[in-house]
């Protein structure tokens, strides 16, 4: 290794001042230089990464470089009776390292023996500006306090600027390696993110599935109440006909008993089987009334169908953009159109037995009228009878 200078060779020496930014200009080097979005001084020194010196005494020697992990610094100046005055370039990595943020500082400062103070303004190196150290070999070493307050060497050696911008743009490198890395990291977390929200979009939609065959299983088992509420209406409209047929005999058997007829009793009976002849008919609105609870609930398995189709081409949509993801027991197009099939066969079911109530209540009403008329014109009793039935059950 080539020697180098004592202490006071290095203070004899006077280095030729070059202004840094025309040095990066020439360089090609100043583009890669990137702006920070966080304060690059908030880090202290770290390690250093470079130790390349070139031999003292060398016609290319310029400066003193330090080179860091996160930093390079490139200082320069002239010496004259122990004084100093020059300038700092440096270049610090972001607290993310995933950009650069350059600094230029003035640089005054003293040398007395191997003693070394120097004032670093505006801004300081690593945001201290009043710094010292020691002269060692062909260069010098500052003590520099960390973010922890500890003093840190910074070990500075004799370079040229071409070794400067060569840092420089290997610290960007590694800074716009960082930055690539970390918007690599942001992108997948976002697609594991979207994928997840996806998965979940398509699991809740598999629920909504199963609560519509679940609800249109429900509804379509209420038929079954309906039915059993009209049955036994249409039983009342039997019993209330069955009195009023026994009525309308005893009317006959009384008018037979009285030929002279228009008798006060057997018109009073006649009265009297009449309004059990509208007592069959209003049985009969009250049946009718099923039948509309019946159609209501028609509508209400109709509109089950609609939303369970929709939602399951909504579910089957959302799993499609999941490649690769099932939902555990979800439903099935078999399933679902099972559902359906199974609900319109309950309605249907349901439709015909109705309609077979209402034919017997219709009946009921006819034949109620008929035995009020009866008893009626057994008795010549004029109008006691019921007339004729009114509309029935559609």
């Amino acid at each position: 290794m080539t020697d180098v200078p004592k202490a006071s060779a290095l203070r004899g020496r006077r280095l030729l001042f070059v202004p840094i930014a025309v040095l990066l200009i020439a360089g090609g080097t100043a583009g890669v230089l990137l702006a920070t979005t966080s304060n690059p001084q908030s880090n202290g020194p770290a390690a250093a990464t470079s130790t390349t010196q070139v031999p003292a005494g060398s016609a290319e020697v310029n400066g003193y470089l330090a080179s860091l992990s996160n930093a390079v610094i490139f200082i320069q100046w002239t010496e004259s009776n122990g004084q100093v005055t020059g300038s700092a370039e440096a270049v610090y990595l972001s607290d993310s390292g995933t950009a650069t943020s350059p600094e230029h500082e003035t640089v005054t400062g003293s040398i007395q023996g191997s003693n070394l103070t120097l004032s670093v303004t505006p801004d300081g190196l690593y945001g201290t500006s009043d710094l010292s150290g020691t002269l060692q070999g062909s260069g010098f070493v500052l003590t520099i306090p960390s973010q922890s307050g500890a003093l840190v060497p910074v070990s500075f050696v004799a370079a040229t600027a071409a070794q400067y911008d060569s840092d420089v743009a290997a610290l960007s490198g590694q800074a716009t390696q960082a930055s690539n890395a970390q918007a690599q990291a942001q992108q997948q977390a976002a697609a594991a993110a979207a994928r997840q929200q996806a998965e979940q979009t398509a699991s809740g939609q598999a629920g909504t599935v199963a609560g519509d065959i679940s609800g249109l299983e429900s509804d379509a088992g209420g038929f079954a109440g309906d039915l059993a509420t009209m049955k036994s209406d249409v039983q009342t409209t039997a019993t209330d006909l069955a009195s009023t047929q026994t009525a309308a005999g005893q009317v006959e058997t009384e008018a037979k008993q009285s030929p002279g007829g228009n008798d006060g009793q057997v018109c009073d009976d006649a009265y009297q089987v009449g309004d059990d002849g509208y007592q069959v008919g209003d049985d009969a609105y009250q049946v009718e009334d099923d039948a509309y609870q019946i159609e209501d609930q028609e509508n209400t398995i109709s509109d089950d169908e609609s939303g369970l189709t929709s939602d399951f081409q909504s579910f089957q949509q959302d799993l499609s953009t999941v490649p690769g993801y099932s939902v555990a027991q979800a439903p099935t197009q078999h399933s679902v159109n099972s559902a359906i099939a199974a609900a319109n066969n309950a309605q249907a079911s349901a439709v015909k037995k109705a309609n077979q109530y209402i034919d017997d209540a219709n009946a009921d009403v006819t034949a109620a009228y008929n035995a009020a008329n009866s008893a009626d014109n057994a008795g010549s009793c004029g109008s006691a009878g019921s007339g004729s039935p009114e509309t029935t059950i559609p």
